[in-house]
């Protein structure tokens, strides 16, 4: 780091989920509009439920009537996992962030990408931590109208995938509380550390 640098937080990438729960600020109001909006996810999701048993021709018997289909469900998690750490990359190309890179620490259950040795400051950070949880809602939510016979499952996707974009919304909200152009996020792929940094 530069003189002028001076580093508030550093984090082992297989601590990241230890520094996100000893951070947490649940009476934010970033946290207040996240849980609003966690609510209406769920209604919609018990909505869906409504129409697929009462509703739908098909059911919940679309299962046995095809029982491949059991199979092509489950491969929608390990897709819906690629497409939300790609959309982040994407959103990381998009503020001028180059080498990204990708990680999971299985165990601990949680995915990641990064941008090696690209600082990001605190305007760029809200493009690339909500990226995939508005870009994935908004394609869920079209393929709804698309396909209602699978509303069920595919509210159930936009439910989960709301609920597991929490650790987004987190270091969101850690970031929102220094001043957005002082402070910067540095991710270090060698030694797998994410540096958090006020610029005097």
């Amino acid at each position: 780091m530069e003189p002028h640098q001076k580093i508030i937080a550093q984090v082992k990438h297989q601590d990241m989920k230890a520094f996100i729960l000893g951070n947490l600020n649940l009476n934010s109001k970033l946290w207040k509009r996240y849980r609003t909006f966690l609510y209406l996810m769920v209604i919609a999701w018990l909505v869906a439920i409504f129409w697929t048993f009462y509703y739908s021709e098909a059911g919940f018997g679309i299962f046995s009537k095809n029982p491949l289909l059991s199979i092509y469900y489950l491969l929608g998690f390990p897709i819906l996992i690629l497409a939300h750490e790609g959309v982040h990359a994407i959103a990381y190309k998009w503020v001028g962030a180059n080498n990204i890179y990708f990680g999971a620490e299985i165990r601990k259950g949680y995915f990641y990408a990064g941008a090696d040795r690209s600082p990001i400051n605190g305007k760029q950070f809200p493009i690339v931590a909500l990226s995939p949880l508005f870009t994935i809602n908004l394609f869920l939510l079209m393929l709804l109208f698309v396909l209602p016979a699978h509303s069920l499952y595919i509210s159930t996707i936009m439910l989960l995938h709301s609920f597991f974009s929490q650790g987004d919304i987190a270091l969101l909200d850690y970031m929102k509380r220094f001043p957005e152009d002082q402070i910067f996020t540095l991710d270090d792929r060698q030694k797998e550390m994410t540096y958090y940094y006020l610029q005097e």
